[in-house]
């Protein structure tokens, strides 16, 4: 806890010292306290709720005195429920220099650790619990119990788990024997590997493509279903064209887009955090930008009806509302994949929008591009794309690898026949 304040310290007494917190971007505008409990034989931290040092201080000596007083009598000091600690972590983490997407991804995962907690205490929490989390929220969706949730998604809410821990082991709320058995129980072991996402077919591609081009007319539809499936279509389109991610699809917009003689070249956004941006430069073909013209067409259109001006400035894919399409349409698309049977790969992995990248990858693969150029394509690294991308069935990859020799042994096979069915015909002659 040496490294809890930020800068210099005052010491009141032998029990108490007041100073600035150490926070992520710096230091915290309040004075905190640390307070020695003397029975309890802890510290309390407090807020001094003062930018002012010397109000600080007698606010400080204040809150002593009725700690003592607390503990004279046996009445509790600590906010020990996990609840309450959920919050102070909150608190913190919002201050971090995170995008705001992250922060609303944070705020919900935090919502369900509140949920299975409830109102136990700190203390009384063993290793198994924090283990039994994860079967606990692979039961309690909040979509429905039809379904599932990706491993993925699980590893994600552990790594923040785990940053909660630390936090309560840094402000003393749980003793260092229990955060060092946490640590080391590799809960994360627990949850299984995360799933890869299984890539489509050419064939696949083709009859999704082919089916949601036309899937707008349906009958009774209103106006917005019927601008939102005709945007999934192009985007579907794009997305098996280029191998972008979808938050690179979210973030991509109008300005982003440029004209080449051989197609047009995209300036696309992936993965950031609030200090650091990633961004790179890609060539498509026209057909890209033909799918995108697309896009603006019925995105213009949308925007006339409804009095807004459609600008450089705006996102491509966008709701009918004329906000960003932060889930892209992934309910559509799943839809569309349920009504043509195709929920997995023919190696029995789930498939999804995000499924058009592995087939990208897979396609250039196959069609000889060296993986080095395709993961500097990609925005990936070498060992991503021969871990995830490019996977394609065992029987294409016997293909690939075996190919020369199985069709020489299938030609041998037929030759073999041929001369079978010759002499055949000849004692068939005699």
């Amino acid at each position: 806890m040496a490294g809890w304040f930020a800068g210099e310290i005052t010491k009141i007494n032998k029990q108490v010292v007041v100073g600035k917190r150490r926070l992520t971007g710096g230091e915290s505008d309040e004075y905190y306290a640390r307070i020695w409990l003397r029975n309890l034989k802890k510290y309390k931290y407090v807020n001094l709720d003062s930018q002012a040092l010397t109000t600080a201080i007698e606010v400080a000596i204040r809150k002593q005195a009725l700690f003592e007083v607390r503990e004279d009598e046996g009445l509790s000091v600590f906010r020990t429920t996990v609840s309450s600690k959920l919050v102070d972590f909150e608190s913190e983490y919002l201050q971090r220099s995170v995008s705001a997407q992250r922060k609303v991804l944070v705020k919900n995962q935090l919502q369900r650790f509140h949920e299975y907690f409830t109102g136990r205490s700190v203390n009384s929490i063993s290793v198994s619990e924090y283990k039994d989390y994860i079967e606990w929220r692979k039961q309690n969706n909040q979509r429905g119990k039809q379904y599932t949730i990706s491993n993925s998604v699980l590893h994600s809410e552990v790594i923040l788990m785990g940053s909660f821990v630390g936090h309560l082991a840094n402000n003393g709320a749980i003793g260092e024997r229990l955060f060092r058995s946490l640590k080391s129980s590799g809960w994360s072991n627990f949850i299984g590997k995360k799933e890869t996402r299984g890539a489509f077919t050419v064939e696949q591609y083709k009859k999704l493509r082919d089916y949601t081009a036309n899937w707008h007319t349906e009958k009774k539809l209103d106006a917005r279903a019927r601008y939102t499936r005709q945007v999934v279509h192009w985007l579907i389109r794009i997305a098996g064209h280029t191998g972008l991610r979808t938050i690179e699809l979210k973030n991509l917009r109008w300005r982003d887009i440029a004209e080449h003689e051989k197609g047009c070249v995209l300036s696309v956004k992936g993965k950031s955090y609030a200090k650091r941006e990633r961004f790179r430069r890609i060539l498509s073909d026209s057909g890209t930008y033909q799918y995108l013209y697309e896009v603006k067409i019925i995105t213009k259109e949308l925007a006339n009806e409804t009095g807004r001006i459609l600008t450089d400035n705006d996102f491509v894919f966008v709701k009918h509302n004329g906000k960003r399409a932060d889930d892209l349409w992934a309910q559509n698309i799943s839809i569309a994949l349920s009504r043509l049977n195709m929920k997995k790969d023919e190696e029995g992995r789930r498939i999804s929008l995000y499924s058009l990248r592995h087939y990208f990858a897979t396609r250039q693969i196959e069609a000889g591009i060296s993986i080095y150029d395709l993961a500097e394509y990609m925005g990936t690294s070498v060992s991503m794309i021969e871990q995830y991308y490019g996977k394609g069935t065992h029987e294409k990859l016997g293909m690939r690898v075996m190919g020369d020799l199985i069709e020489e042994e299938l030609e041998d096979r037929l030759v073999a026949a041929k001369v079978v069915t010759d002499d055949g015909l000849r004692d068939s002659r005699n």
